[in-house]
């Protein structure tokens, strides 16, 4: 017990273990999402589970996307190199996208951040597996 607390007291202090930058939650697998990769800076607002009632790509997802990722991650913009325009390009990228937005890292370049519900909606939708709904 002393060992495991001398470690996350370590961990807390001096940061992430590695240096390799953040790992990347993996969502291609079903079930439950391994938050054990998803270290956040932030308060974290992922879902332990997905709810009953899922968060609508169509009808909420996309125009979270539209609003605060499009600046960048279109043509012509800053990220355009990771295109977040269509449900087959955000869907490529959840886990980056999951990590990113829990660790409050995204939106960038001196974007506004995500309001808690958009935050929440996201997140909600990557953990149930982003389905394209």
């Amino acid at each position: 017990m002393a060992q495991r607390l001398a470690i996350l007291a370590a961990i807390f202090l001096c940061g992430c273990p590695s240096d390799d930058g953040p790992q990347i939650a993996d969502l291609t697998a079903p079930g439950p999402v391994d938050m054990s990769v998803v270290q956040s800076k932030c308060p974290s607002e992922v879902p332990e589970s997905c709810p009953d009632t899922v968060p609508s790509y169509a009808n909420q997802v996309a125009a979270i996307f539209s609003q605060h990722c499009f600046p960048c991650h279109t043509t012509g913009g800053t990220e355009a190199s990771v295109p977040l325009d269509t449900y087959d390009n955000v869907f490529a990228e959840r886990g980056t996208i999951l990590t990113q937005i829990n660790e409050c890292l995204m939106p960038s370049d001196g974007g506004a951040p995500f309001p808690d519900s958009a935050k929440l909606t996201l997140l909600t939708w990557l953990v149930c597996h982003a389905p394209n709904n």
